[in-house]
């Protein structure tokens, strides 16, 4: 039996519901039964408490229960804290932690000395594995608000990243990035497997009957600039200043890297009633989001995308161009390039799919059942664990 400890003390630090922490969640909850088996660790001092599956399925769903606005107010990470209190957890020491596990992994981007100091630390004891995002607070720096205090952490997790025993990447995009601008060696332990969607039920059946009025498109995620907020909102406004009724939705978080993105979103719905900007959505509400949304869309620079797993999850049409690797794998079920991720392309796109026929059309091929699943995710990593402690 060989036994992986998984650092969650970012978890603990910043427990808000997030794409990777999604990913967390999500290996909780679908880590299978095999020759591999994991224990979540959380430092406690001088000593680390140390979860099992059930457990850790318990806190590290809590951030999904609630909306960014809802967990800053009832203080979220008190509450993980409280939650884990009450919890019977077993207590060990460094040494003893150690002698029971196999290969230590760090599951999420960490800026945190205590992780990374952690993290090399044990490596001199055991193999490391890691799950590789991307490259992008490097590559599309101007996108990231890395405090200064953090900035020489990034640069050591990155560097880290290049060293760990293995990886498992969630995109072919991150395992390139990875190899190419951050030189890991390509012959140490490196896969690919998708983040799943089927943490969202399916629809039973993909229903092309509309609601009335305009088509109504959606975006989903932060207001970064590599996400095209504005690309989209400029090709919207050209669309509808040529007369076409369509609405959007934008929902997600403002952007912390660039103001005057939030400004120019916040005038843009002020001007036109069609266009809707909500900040704050909790789990149900990206569901019922998806659901009343005729289409998706995506554009710009994604690491990989699970907002897009998921509208084709609960049976909804996505418009997609940029590097978007979720998007790029769900080609054929759900998923469509429409070539490019300016302006004009956009604009294209939105022209091309204003009407409810045009939406019926690419709605009926839309196959909820075929995207990625979890219990394949969190297998791609347990293979990771297995490789390295055969080397």
């Amino acid at each position: 039996m060989i036994t992986v400890g998984m650092d969650l003390e970012q978890f603990l630090e910043d427990p808000f519901g997030s794409g990777i922490q999604r990913v967390l969640q999500q290996l909780a909850l679908h880590w299978g039964a095999s020759d591999v088996g994991a224990l979540f660790v959380i430092p406690d001092g001088d000593h680390f408490v140390v979860l099992d599956r059930s457990q850790a399925q318990e806190i590290l769903s809590l951030p999904f229960t609630m909306t960014r606005s809802e967990a800053e107010e009832r203080g979220l990470a008190a509450h993980v804290r409280d939650v884990l209190a009450s919890l019977d957890v077993r207590h060990l020491t460094a040494a003893e932690l150690v002698v029971s596990l196999d290969v230590w992994c760090l599951s999420e981007v960490s800026y945190l000395p205590s992780v990374l100091d952690r993290f090399e630390q044990f490596a001199e004891q055991l193999p490391t594995v890691m799950i590789g995002y991307d490259t992008l607070p490097m590559t599309q720096a101007e996108n990231y608000r890395i405090p200064p205090w953090a900035g020489a952490n990034a640069s050591r997790y990155f560097r880290i990243l290049t060293r760990a025993s293995g990886l498992l990447c969630i995109s072919d995009f991150a395992r390139e990035s990875i190899i190419e601008r951050l030189r890991r060696d390509p012959t140490l332990p490196i896969a690919v497997a998708h983040p799943g969607g089927d943490h969202l039920d399916p629809v039973r059946s993909v229903d092309v009957t509309r609601r009335p009025g305009p088509v109504r498109f959606l975006r989903l995620g932060t207001m970064e600039a590599r996400k095209h907020p504005q690309e989209i909102t400029a090709a919207f406004q050209a669309v509808r200043t040529g007369g076409v009724d369509i609405e959007l939705a934008f929902v997600g978080a403002p952007s912390t890297s660039d103001l005057g993105i939030n400004d120019d979103i916040v005038r843009a719905a002020r001007d036109d009633a069609a266009l809707t900007w909500m900040t704050d959505a909790s789990d149900a509400d990206v569901q019922r989001l998806i659901d009343e949304a005729d289409v998706f869309l995506s554009f710009g620079i994604e690491g990989f995308g699970i907002p897009v797993v998921e509208a084709v999850r609960r049976g909804t049409p996505v418009l997609f161009g940029g590097t978007q690797p979720a998007a790029e794998a769900l080609v054929g079920v759900g998923a469509i390039d429409v070539g490019g991720d300016d302006v004009d392309a956009i604009s294209c796109s939105l022209r091309d799919y204003a009407s409810p026929s045009s939406v019926q059309t690419i709605t009926r091929a839309v196959e909820p059942l075929l995207v990625p699943q979890w219990r394949d995710f969190a297998q791609g990593l347990q293979d990771v664990v297995a490789q390295v402690t055969r080397r």
